[in-house]
């Protein structure tokens, strides 16, 4: 039987780690299990460690880390993986692991592979230039197939602006 799914992860902010939903009792349990882990970045002596992200403030560099596990019995095919980038935050371009990402604007929603660029004029001529860390809204990966006990992990960074972070929830479809 061929399934498909889209995970999405909404984060709460740098204040907080996101788990799944919670679901009801009568309601099966999905196969593909995905947790979230906000981790500070700490810079010492050109050695990076990681610490809680209880209390960030701005300048702080965040690294959102989701893991997906397929807890079924079969393997699941064509899974997606969405981290957006939080309200308050700044995407820090080219620290999507892995690497092979597509990303979105709040301008084009539309899903293309990063680092995003666009077009501009120039005195007339067309140039090509790419779009601000600032606008980024959202990154995607595509999982494919994550087999029955298999984990897949992706993780992005981000720079803390300021103390107004968007709270959502996670959701798969």
């Amino acid at each position: 039987m061929k399934k498909k799914f889209l995970a999405t992860l909404c984060v709460v902010g740098a204040f907080g780690v996101l788990c799944t939903p919670a679901r009801a009792q009568s309601e099966p349990q999905h196969p593909l299990q995905v947790s979230l882990a906000a981790q500070k970045i700490e810079v010492t002596n050109g050695k990076e460690t990681f610490k809680d992200a209880g209390r960030v403030k701005p300048g702080d560099v965040i690294e959102y880390r989701s893991v997906y596990v397929n807890r079924g019995k079969e393997s699941l095919k064509g899974v997606s993986g969405t981290l957006p980038i939080p309200t308050g935050t700044e995407y820090i371009i080219e620290s999507a692991n892995p690497s092979n990402v597509n990303a979105n604007t709040v301008a084009n929603p539309a899903y293309a592979p990063a680092p995003l660029t666009r077009t501009i004029s120039v005195n007339g001529a067309a140039r090509t230039v790419r779009v601000p860390a600032s606008e980024y809204k959202s990154l995607r990966w595509d999982l494919g197939e994550i087999r029955a006990g298999e984990r897949r992990a992706v993780s992005l960074r981000v720079r803390v602006l300021s103390n107004q972070f968007e709270k959502a929830t996670p959701t798969k479809q």
